[in-house]
């Protein structure tokens, strides 16, 4: 049975150390945002979606390891029990150490949650910002002054105009 215990404690392990280095990307992909660096933006994304997909890989192996867990302590159960459950058939230490890694797992995903989020939040507003300047171009191209209901320029007849210059 200490068997399956040790490898869920390290499968928590390595699931909150990849949650660690997702978080350090997603401020480093902030910092990219503020300091408008698109290429470093990317790169952080791809080094999120490499780390994402690696969690994906170890969360996979800790619910494998928790319905084997499961079958050995709740042998009659239709579910799988949960962290709080194998961690009451756990031995002190170890189940003061899932406890405990079982919050701080938690908080780390909620805190990557509002971080994307905050990044979110700031891609939506640059993207209305650049939007709009695109629309005051057009309008200013197309030599339409005016607004419709929706506040946006209408479509109106595109205005030709040309210039001679000579030297």
């Amino acid at each position: 049975m200490d068997k399956w215990f040790d490898q869920f404690e390290h499968a928590m392990t390595l699931l909150f150390a990849e949650h660690e280095q997702l978080l350090l990307l997603v401020k480093r992909k902030q910092e990219a945002m503020r300091l408008a660096k698109p290429q470093l933006v990317t790169d952080c994304c791809a080094h999120e979606n490499e780390r994402v997909q690696k969690i994906a890989e170890l969360e996979k192996r800790r619910q494998q390891v928790l319905g084997l867990l499961t079958q050995k302590l709740a042998p009659q159960s239709t579910k799988p029990m949960t962290l709080s459950e194998v961690a009451e058939h756990a031995g002190e230490p170890r189940r003061g150490r899932l406890l405990v890694m079982h919050r701080k797992l938690r908080a780390l995903i909620e805190q990557i949650r509002r971080e994307n989020d905050i990044a979110r939040r700031a891609t939506e507003g640059l993207l209305r910002h650049v939007t709009g300047v695109m629309q005051m171009v057009t309008a200013a191209v197309g030599g339409s002054g005016t607004y419709g209901r929706r506040g946006m320029s209408g479509a109106h007849a595109t205005v030709v105009s040309s210039f001679s210059l000579t030297a």
